[in-house]
């Protein structure tokens, strides 16, 4: 086997190890259905997460750092439940920095019904006025015998309405207003701006730069380190 390939693997099975020692995957599952799920079902997509279907024991890169900038900005109460003590919070996210290990690179999972999804993470350090890291994650999906695309941004910790900017493949920027409301999706009299947007864009060659909707913040997400069979396969669709 290659030596490099051997340390690659050998880091997935470390990461899984110290994710597994922090918390069991069956109790991750069933913190999340407790206090995650109620709130970001398939319906609502609070945030543009849905979480009914969580397993920790193969959870995206790029969705387990969102949650844990989640739970770090104190979305633990948000489901109207008595919050984890403190040992149960501190394995929890624990667990989730482990399994965050490589969402700055593309991940690619394909389902059942033949949808390919794509998706990556980009981290803005924290600041005075931020002080958590500001998350910017983008998922890419096409498949399912419709041939429709779709391009998702979210952020966390924080909800937001305003502007944001769009350049692809360094051509001039577009301008999108982030408008609404999101409600959890477990009843409670919680509302908060939304914390994700559809993006209504081709898919680029290059590059995606999004921005300004919160001040100084801006990113690039790559699109030219993505493999080529993964560009083929999401490229098969219409955005």
């Amino acid at each position: 086997m290659n030596p490099m390939l051997s340390l690659v693997l050998l880091a997935v099975v470390a990461g899984l190890s110290k994710a597994e020692e922090a918390m069991p995957v069956a109790r991750q599952n069933e913190l999340v259905a407790r206090y995650c799920a109620v709130c970001h079902t398939d319906a609502a997509r609070n945030g543009g997460l849905s979480l009914q279907h969580f397993d920790a024991a193969s959870v995206d890169s790029s969705l387990a750092a969102m949650l844990l900038s989640k739970m770090r900005g104190g979305a633990f109460g948000a489901a109207g439940l008595p919050i984890p003590d403190k040992d149960t919070r501190t394995a929890w996210m624990s667990a989730l920095a482990s399994q965050s290990v490589g969402s700055q690179e593309w991940s690619v999972s394909r389902s059942n019904q033949d949808v390919v999804t794509a998706s990556i993470l980009r981290e803005i350090p924290p600041g005075t006025a931020t002080p958590e890291p500001s998350l910017y994650r983008l998922v890419v999906s096409c498949g399912g015998g419709t041939r429709q695309g779709s391009m998702q941004l979210s952020w966390s910790p924080s909800p937001r309405t305003g502007t944001l900017s769009v350049s692809a493949d360094g051509n001039p920027a577009t301008f999108v207003p982030v408008e609404g409301r999101e409600k959890m999706g477990n009843g409670a009299a919680i509302t908060t701006g939304p914390a994700a947007i559809m993006l209504k864009l081709k898919m680029p060659l290059d590059s995606l730069k999004v921005g300004d909707l919160f001040p100084g913040q801006t990113v690039t997400f790559s699109f030219a380190s993505m493999s080529g069979a993964t560009r083929d396969s999401l490229s098969a669709c219409s955005f």
